[in-house]
């Protein structure tokens, strides 16, 4: 049986995709190897289940659609909507580059948008919808912002500030 401590967290099952049990992943962590892992793993009634990857297909950085042993329809896929993904520890490096970081790595970078500036800092991610929001603070206030890879500039890990070029009108909703 596996434990929780020799697992990552690397994102999140989206929805179905299609009629053949293929599933959209949605990653927080862009820092693993997909092609040394055979293996995904769930937590299902309380204990982490090894899942076989029968083919996985990115389609953007962050998504891609994930065919599971054993998952064969929609109605399979549909189980899995929401469900935390994970991987074996041994698969996850570690360091963050400024071509690799993951989600979670961003906490504590100052937020700067290209036109508006200094939006704040990132002080926590909210993984609890499809859509990644960084949680924002600033003047004692929070607020969130969609965290997506193609509003990412530049990431300067020394300094911790993230660049962003934010759709307009996302900061005043």
């Amino acid at each position: 049986m596996i434990h929780l401590e020799q697992l990552t967290k690397i994102g999140f099952f989206g929805k179905p995709h299609g009629i053949k049990g293929e599933i959209t992943i949605i990653f927080h962590s862009f820092s693993f190897e997909l092609d040394e892992c055979r293996f995904i793993f769930c937590e299902l009634d309380g204990i982490f289940v090894p899942f076989v990857i029968e083919s996985l297909r990115l389609t953007k950085k962050d998504v891609a659609f994930i065919k599971l042993k054993g998952i064969d329809s929609e109605t399979d896929a549909k189980t899995f909507t929401n469900k935390e993904v994970y991987f074996q520890r041994e698969y996850v490096t570690d360091n963050i580059s400024a071509d690799d970081p993951t989600w979670n790595d961003l906490i504590g970078f100052r937020l700067i948008d290209e036109l508006r500036g200094d939006v704040g800092e990132i002080v926590d991610i909210d993984d609890s919808t499809l859509n990644l929001l960084f949680i924002i603070q600033q003047d004692q206030q929070e607020f969130a912002v969609p965290a997506h890879i193609d509003f990412i500039i530049d990431i300067r890990t020394q300094e911790k500030i993230l660049f962003a070029r934010l759709p307009e009108g996302i900061l005043e909703l």
